[in-house]
């Protein structure tokens, strides 16, 4: 077969996973005092932002491999991320347990209340309180397991962490432990451009692996599931 003959598979996994690690590096690296504004809350929020966008796109992913009736993918792709990859280990490992109260999953869950927080953005209200007599502030409180405030421009280069770190704890768990795939398969199904069949693993290219060494080395970032790892 030519290649004029063969489909291509977009998947943004990547692109999403490097805008992530590169935001992070952007807002340690970057000099406050050299701006008028706050860029490096501007790098934060994005960096946080991509690190949840990565939970959305592989939970599509998966859905994509099962090649289900196009009406029935309908149905499913309109489901919360998290029940997508509930629904994907039933369907490749019905032995296995999604187990939505383990850690891992506590904390994308909690994520997930953040990112709808800022992609439907609504008005809120809080009363005042008075911090001293030139500081006013009104507390819009953190999520329970990870303490990560609803209130955006209070997150941290730790929150960043926090979330980058988090999301790949649960792609690990996932993918190794619960769905008992292959480095191999993970990179196919959430890198490849080409077809990802299960039992047919080819172990996609990662073009930027090595610029993940600094995750790993300082923050102790662990994306085993693709094969970059402690």
């Amino acid at each position: 077969m030519s290649i004029e003959d063969e489909d291509h598979y977009l998947r943004t996994f990547e692109d999403l996973l490097y805008d992530s690690v590169y935001l992070l590096y952007l807002a340690i690296d970057t000099n406050q005092e050299d701006y008028k504004d706050d860029i490096v809350s501007t790098l934060i929020r994005s960096s946080v932002l991509n690190s949840i966008l990565l939970l959305e796109c592989a939970s599509n992913c998966v859905i994509d491999v099962l090649e289900l009736p196009q009406k029935f993918y309908n149905d499913i792709e309109k489901l919360p991320f998290i029940s997508k990859y509930e629904f994907f280990l039933d369907k490749i490992r019905s032995e296995a347990k999604f187990d939505r109260g383990c850690k891992e999953v506590q904390a994308i869950s909690e994520l997930k209340s953040i990112r709808d927080l800022y992609v439907h953005p609504k008005v809120s209200t809080r009363k005042y309180q008075i911090i001293n007599e030139h500081v006013r502030n009104a507390d819009y409180g953190s999520t329970n397991m990870l303490g990560f405030p609803r209130e955006p421009k209070l997150w941290t280069i730790e929150h960043a962490i926090l979330s980058l770190r988090s999301t790949n704890d649960f792609f690990n768990k996932f993918f190794l432990e619960w769905c008992a795939l292959s480095q191999d398969q993970v990179v196919d199904v959430l890198l490849s451009s080409n077809k990802a069949v299960l039992d047919q693993p080819q172990g996609a290219a990662i073009d930027c692996v090595g610029g993940l060494d600094r995750a790993v080395k300082e923050w102790g970032i662990d994306f085993e599931f693709i094969g970059k790892q402690i």
